[in-house]
């Protein structure tokens, strides 16, 4: 029974340079490498419009209560019904002033991103690396997509906790005439981390059927 089941576990497996999961870590490496000139371009451009144009155009990406915005939309089908536009998302737009304190957060905003972007990036470079030389069961392999799992999930609970925190200072320094702003969380996240770590516990699985198999040989 175990050594079906490895059998089964080995089909993940791509062999050889030309392989699937070797196509896969050269794209990732160029990715990788893209995302250190993306952030490298990014910052400088923050630095150019400070210096230029003393100011920034922000755009902070809300959420709201429901709230039809426009009228019935009459369906020109007369076999379709009407419908209504509601509206629970939208980006709120201002100026700010490309004082230090300004730029050094936004510089610091996009240097966390970046982290977590290509901290994700490299582990997953690693992991398809390794499954292109044969090796999808490597003890760091698990520990990697582990990793990528409490990244998401962090990531998830992170930007809920920013949301309350930008939306009560919207509430206290602006006027909602018109809606009502609501927290919103990022379940897609959640979930994505939550499979991760069942991956993780399938592949730990596969190791030790391997490791087994070994010493029975």
């Amino acid at each position: 029974m175990h050594k079906q089941t490895l059998k089964n576990l080995k089909k993940m497996k791509t062999l050889g340079k030309k392989s699937l999961s070797a196509v896969i870590t050269g794209i990732i490496n160029v990715v990788w490498w893209l995302e250190w000139v993306a952030c490298f371009v990014f910052i400088v451009m923050l630095l150019l419009v400070a210096y230029f144009r003393r100011g920034y155009s922000l755009g902070i990406p809300i959420t709201f209560s429901d709230r039809t915005i426009m009228a019935p939309v009459i369906s020109l089908d007369k076999s379709l019904p009407n419908g209504i536009v509601n509206t629970t998302s939208g980006v709120f737009s201002l100026h700010v002033m490309a004082t230090w304190q300004n730029v050094s957060l936004m510089i610091l905003a996009t240097l966390l991103i970046f982290a977590v972007v290509s901290i994700i990036t490299y582990q997953l470079k690693a992991i398809f690396s390794n499954l292109s030389k044969n090796q999808p069961f490597n003890e760091l392999t698990i520990v990697r997509i582990r990793n990528i799992a409490f990244i998401l999930m962090a990531y998830s609970v992170l930007q809920w906790l920013g949301n309350i925190y930008i939306t009560q200072m919207f509430i206290r320094n602006f006027n909602w005439r018109y809606t009502e702003l609501t927290y919103s969380f990022n379940f897609s996240c959640l979930f994505m981390g939550i499979i991760l770590i069942v991956v993780a516990e399938i592949f730990k699985i596969g190791a030790s059927l391997e490791e087994e198999q070994k010493l029975t040989i």
